[in-house]
C-alpha cells in the first residue's frame, strides 16, 4: 500500500505525508481584533458539549478564541490491546477563567444538566463522575494556586478505545480513527482535535481569509497575535510499536512517542492562525501484536481521492 507525499519518519517505509495544522472557521467569524466573537466561540463550544453530553471542558478551541494565559499538554498511551492512560496538564489565569466562567453563565439557556461549567474541571468528584460516564476511570486529580493562575492535572483510564474516543480531556469534538497502514503490518492512528470536518473546511476558509483585504487581514493577524502570545499547547501520543512516519506537524521523540506543540509565539500569518483552529494528526506504527478494532475509512480523506504529490499535501 503506497504512501503519499509529505511524510517523514524512521522506519524502512518513511515517506514524506499528509496533515497539518488546518482551518476551523472564516477569519471573519473572529473579526478584526477577535474581541468581538468571544460570545460566537463559547456558543459554539457549549453546543458541541450539549450534543456529546460532555460538562467537563477541556476545549483547547475554547481558550483560542478568548485572551488570557492558557497552557495545556496532553498525553496518550495506548496500549495493544486498545486500553491506555490519557493524562492533561493544564494552566489556567484567573483571568481567562474568569472571562470562562461569565461567558458561560451569559450564554446559558439550559438547565443544570445542560449547563456548560468551566470551573467544573476543578472538582474532583464531578470530573470523576463525567468521566465514569464515559467509561473512563479517574487516576488522579490536583490543582495546585501559583499566584493569578491554577495548575491542573488530571489523568484516566481507559479500557478500550471506544472509552478513549469518549473522553472530554479533549474537547467533545475530538475524533480517533484506527486504519490499516499504509505499509505492511502497518496500523495508522489519525486524531482530529476538532473534528473531521473542520479540517476538511480549511481550504475554503484560507481561501476566504486570503480574499480579505490586506489590511484588515494584517489586523486580524496582530490582534490575534497578541492575544495569542501565551498560548501554549502539547499534544503527546504514545502507541504499542515503533513509529514508521507521521504527518507534517508532528514530531518524534522516542521510538513509539511523538509530539505537536502548538505555540501563540510562533504563528507568523493570519493563515497560520486559522490553520491551527483544526489541525489533524497521523501516524503509523508497526503493529505487531497488537489487537485494535479497525476503522473502516478516515472520513476527513475521502477513498476516491487522488494520493497526495511532493507538491501537494492535505495542509
Amino acid at each position: 500500500m503506497g504512501l503519499p507525499a509529505e511524510h517523514h519518519g524512521t522506519g524502512a517505509g518513511a515517506r514524506p505525508g499528509i496533515g497539518q495544522w488546518t482551518v476551523s472557521r472564516p477569519a471573519e467569524h473572529y473579526g478584526p481584533n477577535g474581541r468581538a466573537a468571544d460570545d460566537n466561540a463559547m456558543r459554539i463550544v457549549a453546543n458541541a458539549c450539549r450534543a456529546t453530553g460532555v460538562r467537563t471542558v477541556l476545549l483547547a478551541g475554547l481558550v483560542l478564541s478568548l485572551p488570557g494565559c492558557f497552557r495545556m499538554r496532553v498525553a496518550v498511551r495506548l496500549d495493544a490491546d486498545g486500553s491506555g492512560m490519557q493524562r492533561a496538564d493544564i494552566r489556567l489565569s484567573d483571568q481567562l477563567l474568569d472571562r470562562l466562567r461569565r461567558t458561560a453563565q451569559a450564554l446559558d439557556s439550559g438547565g443544570p444538566e445542560q449547563r456548560v461549567d468551566p470551573t467544573r474541571l476543578l472538582d474532583r468528584e464531578r470530573v470523576g463522575e463525567d468521566l465514569r460516564e464515559r467509561g473512563l476511570e479517574l487516576t488522579e486529580h490536583r490543582v495546585e494556586r501559583d499566584g493569578a493562575r491554577q495548575d491542573l492535572a488530571v489523568a484516566a483510564r481507559f479500557g478500550e478505545v471506544a472509552a478513549l474516543r469518549r473522553s472530554p480531556l479533549m474537547g467533545g469534538e475530538t475524533e480517533w480513527f484506527v486504519l490499516e497502514g499504509r505499509n505492511p503490518g502497518g496500523i495508522r492512528i489519525v486524531v482530529y482535535p476538532r473534528g473531521h470536518t473542520a479540517w476538511r473546511d480549511r481550504a475554503d476558509r484560507i481561501a476566504d481569509l486570503l480574499a480579505a483585504p490586506d489590511d484588515l487581514r494584517r489586523q486580524f493577524f496582530e490582534g490575534q497575535k497578541e492575544r495569542l502570545q501565551t498560548l501554549d499547547l502539547i499534544f503527546e501520543l504514545e502507541l504499542p510499536g515503533a513509529i514508521d512516519y507521521v504527518s507534517r506537524g508532528l514530531e518524534i521523540i522516542g521510538e513509539k512517542t511523538v509530539r505537536a506543540h502548538l505555540r501563540g509565539a510562533d504563528l507568523r500569518s493570519a493563515e497560520d492562525v486559522v490553520r491551527m483552529m483544526a489541525p489533524r494528526f497521523e501516524v503509523e506504527f508497526d503493529g505487531a501484536g497488537c489487537a485494535l478494532p479497525l476503522d473502516a475509512s478516515d472520513p476527513g480523506v475521502p477513498a476516491t481521492r487522488p494520493a497526495a504529490s511532493p507538491t501537494r499535501g492535505d495542509g
